[in-house]
């Protein structure tokens, strides 16, 4: 089981991160907590993570990655780690400005994103080696939650393995 933050945290699941100019993001269609998918196998065209994390300078963390876990990714899908030089240069700005915290962003764009079964995707954050849930993703199943509103066109379902009956 892993740890909730005790640092102040965010990550949202969305359709798009867009780069703009001066260091600007424009997060695109973020997602509930439930995604309810028309049936398994699936895929996703583009799944965006966007997290951020704030420490305060005097304790900024030395290591720092992101990683999605889900029953069906295997090892884990590693996003991102933001390097020792640049964890250190944040700290020492966040002292030379007297800032109160140090915001640390990670960002990720997983094309295609595979939905194999039911199930969450969580994302963890290792932090120093320790790990923390800074959120999550459920995929339901269409047929077992038709009560749902909550629909997603994000998601596709793969087209079948099995081979087709020859017609007589």
């Amino acid at each position: 089981m892993h740890k909730i933050p005790t640092f102040p945290a965010v990550l949202m699941f969305c359709e798009d991160i867009r780069e703009e100019i001066q260091g600007k993001r424009t997060i695109v269609g973020t997602f509930n907590d439930n995604i309810t998918v028309p049936g398994f196998p699936g895929q996703m065209s583009q799944l965006g993570i966007f997290m951020r994390a704030n420490f305060p300078p005097t304790r900024m963390p030395k290591r720092l990655n992101l990683k999605l876990e889900a029953p069906w990714l295997k090892g884990g899908m590693q996003l991102g780690e933001i390097s020792k030089d640049v964890l250190e240069q944040s700290r020492k700005k966040g002292l030379d400005e007297l800032a109160p915290t140090v915001g640390l962003v990670v960002t990720g764009l997983v094309s295609p994103f595979p939905v194999l079964q039911a199930g969450r995707v969580n994302a963890i954050l290792d932090v120093d080696g320790k790990e923390y849930l800074v959120g999550f993703i459920n995929f339901v199943s269409a047929e077992k939650n038709s009560a749902s509103p909550l629909k997603t066109k994000a998601l596709r379902r793969l087209p079948s393995n099995k081979p087709k009956k020859a017609k007589s």
